[in-house]
C-alpha cells in the first residue's frame, strides 16, 4: 500500500465514521466527498482499491446509465486490515529512525 491508498482509505473511513452519527446516515461516499475533485486522484485510486478488495462498491464501474461519477464507495475488512498493517509498518519504520539517531547522538 502506498501513501496516497493509505490516505485515501483513511478519508473514506473517517467521512463514513461522521457518517453514522448522522440520522438517514450514508453507507458509501463519492470521491467528492473524500476530498477529490475533477483533477484529482481520488476516483481512479478508489477504482484500483476496488479491484484489490480493500474498498466496494455499490454500482458496477461499467453501468452506463449512472457514468463514473455515480461509482460511491466504503471500505471493506480486508481494506481496514490493509491499512492498519499499513500503519503499523510506519511506525515501525519511524521508531527504528528514532532509535537509529538517538544510538549515533549517544556515539558522539
Amino acid at each position: 500500500m502506498n501513501r496516497t491508498q493509505a490516505e485515501t482509505l483513511r478519508a473514506l473511513s473517517e467521512f463514513l465514521r461522521h457518517a453514522q452519527a448522522i440520522p438517514h446516515h450514508q453507507t458509501f461516499a463519492r470521491p467528492l466527498d473524500i476530498g477529490g475533485t475533477s483533477n484529482s486522484h481520488h476516483s481512479n485510486t478508489l477504482r484500483r482499491m476496488a479491484a484489490l478488495g480493500w474498498v466496494e462498491t455499490d454500482r458496477k464501474p461499467n453501468d452506463a446509465r449512472y457514468g463514473r461519477r455515480g461509482i460511491r464507495y466504503r471500505i471493506t475488512a480486508k481494506g481496514a486490515a490493509a491499512l492498519a498493517n499499513h500503519d503499523a509498518s510506519v511506525e515501525l519504520a519511524r521508531q527504528a529512525v528514532i532509535a537509529a539517531g538517538e544510538r549515533a547522538k549517544a556515539r558522539g
